[in-house]
C-alpha cells in the first residue's frame, strides 16, 4: 500500500526492479541501513526502502525527507569500467552539483 507516498517525489530509476520490492530511495542524512554513496547522499536498497515506507505509514518518518525511485540501473564492475573507458560517462569531481534534489 503506497498511499502514504502519494505526495512524495517518485522518479523512474531504471529497468531493474524486484517484483515485490520495486522501490529504492535516497536521503540526505545518515540513517541505519542506508549507504553513503557520495558525501551527504545515502542510498536505500529495496528492503530498507520498504521499511521506510512502513515508518511513513506509521507517521514515524516524513516522505518529504526521501527521494523515491521505481526501479534502478545496474552495471557489472567490468562493464562500468569499459563504458567509462569508451567515454560513455562523464566523470566529475563533485557529483552532488549535478544532483537536482526535488522540491516538495
Amino acid at each position: 500500500d503506497l498511499v502514504s507516498l502519494k505526495h512524495a517525489p517518485l522518479y523512474y530509476g531504471g529497468p531493474v526492479r524486484f517484483q515485490t520490492l520495486p522501490l529504492v530511495s535516497l536521503i540526505r542524512k545518515a540513517k541505519e541501513g542506508y549507504t553513503e554513496i557520495v558525501k551527504g547522499v545515502y542510498f536505500g536498497n529495496p528492503v530498507v526502502t520498504r521499511q521506510v515506507i512502513e515508518e511513513i505509514k506509521l507517521k514515524e518518518e516524513s516522505p518529504d525527507d526521501y527521494w523515491f525511485f521505481l526501479g534502478f540501473s545496474s552495471w557489472g564492475y567490468d562493464q562500468l569500467f569499459q563504458e567509462i573507458t569508451e567515454g560513455a560517462w562523464r566523470l566529475t569531481g563533485d557529483p552532488i552539483e549535478h544532483l537536482d534534489w526535488p522540491e516538495n
